[in-house]
């Protein structure tokens, strides 16, 4: 799983498809490593000898690993699994490879000890429960509960084991702010810092954290070196002890090691790379040997050297955690070196999460609450499209005289600050009570409601001469923008001619009207209407069908803007066609083994499971394809709460039925009751055999391509020329793509070789996305000639 429980252990899931389950599986470079060292260790196995192995797989999941045995030459592969719902995939999809069912079983057991038979061996294991930790999924404690089903060869008792051994690493990297931006940097320091969730704990890098992708900025290891903290080897099994217990320790069980030694970072080597520009965080990465010189990285190199389609499959499944480091920050040099020290981890027991202890503060457990608002500070795109229209505005607006000069925004004594709102908790403030009048008209005024640029187009509004009040509902995203303004300020090449505005933060909901209207006018002053009202998160409210928030914004704009327009204006959603080559968007990351063979091990067999509308002909309910559904471009990510979870058995024959989805309160949202078309295959079913390719009149199983129909969402700016968009195009775009069909051809270039505009595309369909609607569209049939 992609992060851990807070105790350290991981339980899975014993129903459903994890949400991380379909990104994996479309990570190209992982599946082709694993069948490389699978069929290296056969081969190796056979060689020496001189048998085919009977295999074990340990979380079969959905069937890909037990495949690859079975096409590179195993004798026999049975698979164990705890989740029901991977047990009757991993059933269909061996199934469709092994018809008569002699080289394969599956088996659904419980946690706990192990079911098989005693007298019961096998020659080689595989196993794939890695996470963003090499230990967050408990690969030791599993696999030891079957190592007295497991043969070994030789003095030194060899065990032939996918993967050998596994070492997780922590490192420190240097990022420049520079590099990442002021809006960005303020996001991240808040994220990791000051938020109370997050102190003390590591935060994952995906969308169960951060949802950003690191690997899009350069960084550098401090000192030059990462450092292993905790390994695993399955090389070898020592004979067990003589009335030895079942626990995983002792002689009897695999090797792990902890960190021995503390890691010392002198203080010259520290001053040398950690300057006033540098943003340091500690990264947790791992490297796996899977056999003899096939390793698998997890490392911020391995991500930058790969297409971008895999990057961003890997970064959604896996990513990193991260901890925050603030004493590098300080831009003073150090006296003192940084040590950096890790407890040795009970793996047996299922701790999956070390405990560092870095400059003296501890580091432990997992952070498990989201921070949106950091992805949205990447896209760079956005914040300079809303910057460009208020300043279209401005022009629009302005007298005779001329603009003002570019600076940053001044209060009292012309000190470059930020007025201070209360936060929660905190006596309110009037803002800007203290500053004098300044000897001017009245001030064009913007009221920027949920600021989803952490603090740049405040800074730029204010810049441009504009007053700017700032309603934000999270407390975070507020501290991040007024530090972003800050930092923006400080660099900003100071102008005696300039009459920038001034800026005010407050917390808080913007109510309309009755007893929290009141409220509202006290908090931030709404005497006259604005000039300009921003709504940052408009375009993710329409995304989502929020009703009720867009309904709000509309009366937020009704009644305090004085063209009653806000900027962006609504959005205009509209559905377009989109045909995709269906052996790219199904066959893609399968390993060569599978060529030319049906493979429901992959992401084509897990949408089945999950009965998603591309079994359909007719395209069942669109999807959204940022991180709360299906992401579009290579990361299929899907909302646990959208699983076919009415189904005792996971896998049966297709066939549509009505399915409510439950009411359900997500992220404060509620889901409206509705009613999807759904479709899906069934292990208890008389006939576990894959679904029929004939094709139908509505369409086929095996169409060549497949139609997406894509629902757009694109808001007009008040210039009519420029708009900001959620569509392939603008995607498209960014990515250096003039054609959105040409997104896959953009998607295959490495990353090291990706534009800057490429941060914001990956980090927009992050948080916005699209929404997508597949079906399969029947083959053409070719033109007769006429009688």
């Amino acid at each position: 799983m992609s992060t851990a429980k807070r105790s350290g252990t991981y339980n899975p899931a014993e129903h459903g498809l994890a949400k991380y389950f379909l990104s994996m599986l479309d990570d190209k470079d992982r599946n082709v490593k694993y069948g490389e060292a699978i069929k290296k260790c056969i081969e190796e196995f056979e060689t020496k000898e001189q048998r085919k192995p009977r295999v074990l797989d340990i979380g079969i999941g959905t069937g890909m690993l037990s495949s690859l045995c079975l096409l590179h030459g195993a004798a026999h592969v049975t698979g164990v699994d705890v989740n029901s719902t991977m047990v009757g995939l991993a059933r269909a999809s061996l199934k469709a490879l092994d018809p008569t069912g002699k080289q394969h079983k599956v088996l659904l057991v419980r946690p706990g000890p192990s079911a098989l038979p005693p007298e019961e061996r096998f020659d080689m294991v595989v196993s794939e429960i890695l996470g963003t930790l090499t230990t967050s999924e408990s690969m030791f404690k599993y696999v030891s509960i079957y190592r007295h089903h497991l043969n070994t060869f030789g003095a030194d008792h060899k065990v032939y084991a996918v993967p050998q051994q596994t070492t997780q690493y922590a490192a420190l990297h240097r990022f420049s702010r520079q590099d990442l931006g002021e809006p960005l940097s303020a996001a991240l320091e808040v994220a990791l810092h000051l938020n109370r969730d997050a102190f003390g704990r590591f935060m994952p890098s995906n969308e169960g954290g951060l949802a950003l992708p690191l690997y899009l900025w350069k960084s550098e290891l401090v000192g030059g070196k990462r450092h292993a903290i905790h390994t695993e080897s399955y090389e070898a099994l020592p004979p067990r002890a003589e009335g030895q217990g079942a626990d995983g320790g002792g002689g009897g069980s695999f090797v792990a090691n902890g960190l021995e030694r503390p890691v010392v970072y002198e203080a010259e080597t520290l001053n040398t790379a950690c300057d006033e520009d540098a943003f340091v965080l500690c990264v947790l990465e791992w490297s796996v040997k899977l056999w003899g010189d096939v390793k698998l990285d997890n490392t911020l190199e391995a991500y930058r050297g790969m297409p971008l389609r895999n990057a961003l499959a890997r970064a959604s499944a896996w990513g990193f955690f991260i901890a925050d480091v603030p004493s590098l920050r300080s831009g003073v040099p150090r006296r003192a070196p940084l040590t950096v020290r890790a407890n040795r981890m009970n793996a047996a027991a299922g701790q999956g999460t070390p405990e560092l202890v870095i400059d003296g503060h501890r580091v432990a457990n997992v952070c498990e609450e989201p921070a949106p608002y950091v992805a949205m500070a990447a896209d760079a795109d956005a914040a300079d499209r809303l910057f460009e229209a208020l300043k279209a505005l401005r022009s629009a607006g302005a007298s005779a005289a001329a603009a003002p000069v570019r600076s940053s925004p001044r209060i009292g004594n012309g000190k470059r600050k930020v007025d201070e709102a209360s936060l929660p908790g905190s006596p309110s403030k009037r803002a800007c009570k203290s500053e004098p009048q300044r000897v001017q008209s009245e001030p064009q005024r913007v009221l920027i409601v949920n600021d989803t640029t952490a603090g740049k187009l405040p800074f730029e509004a204010a810049v441009l001469g504009f007053d700017v009040n700032v309603v934000n509902d999270d407390q975070l995203a507020t501290e991040a923008g007024k530090r972003a303004v800050e930092a923006l300020a400080a660099a900003a090449a100071p102008s005696s001619e300039a009459k920038p505005g001034r800026i005010s933060w407050h917390v808080g909901r913007v109510a309309t009207g009755g007893a929290e209207a009141r409220k509202t006018r006290g908090a931030f002053m709404p005497s006259k209407q604005y000039d300009a009202v921003v709504l940052g998160a408009a375009l993710l409210d329409e995304m989502r069908d929020d009703k009720h928030r867009l309904e709000h914004s509309k009366a937020i704009v009704d009644r305090w803007s004085k063209t009653r327009k806000g900027i962006p204006e609504p959005a205009q959603l509209h559905e377009t066609d989109h045909a995709f080559d269906r052996a790219d968007f199904y066959k893609h990351s399968l390993p060569e083994a599978f060529k030319g063979r049906r493979c429901l091990a992959g992401v084509e067999g897990a949408l089945r499971a999950l009965g998603e509308p591309c079994a359909q002909a007719d395209g069942g309910a669109p999807f959204a394809t940022n991180d709360d559904g299906l992401v579009f471009h290579g990361v299929h990510t899907v909302r646990i709460d959208r699983l076919y979870q009415a189904l005792e058995s996971p896998m049966e024959a297709p066939k549509a039925e009505e399915t409510p989805v439950p009411r359900r309160e997500t992220n404060g949202e509620s889901r409206r009751r509705s009613r999807i078309k759904t479709s899906s295959v069934c292990a208890s079913s008389a006939d576990r055999s894959a679904p029929s390719d004939e094709p139908s009149a509505a369409g086929a199983a095996d169409a060549d391509e497949i139609r997406a129909g894509v629902r757009e969402c694109s808001a007009k700016l008040p210039d009519g020329e420029e708009s900001l968009a959620a569509t392939l195009e603008a995607f498209a775009k960014l990515l250096n793509s003039d054609d959105p069909r040409g997104l896959q051809q953009v998607l295959e270039q490495s990353v090291a070789k990706l534009s800057r505009g490429a941060r914001s595309a990956v980090a927009r369909a992050t948080y916005l996305g699209v929404k997508l609607r597949l079906r399969r569209e029947a083959p053409k049939r070719p033109k007769t000639a006429a009688a």
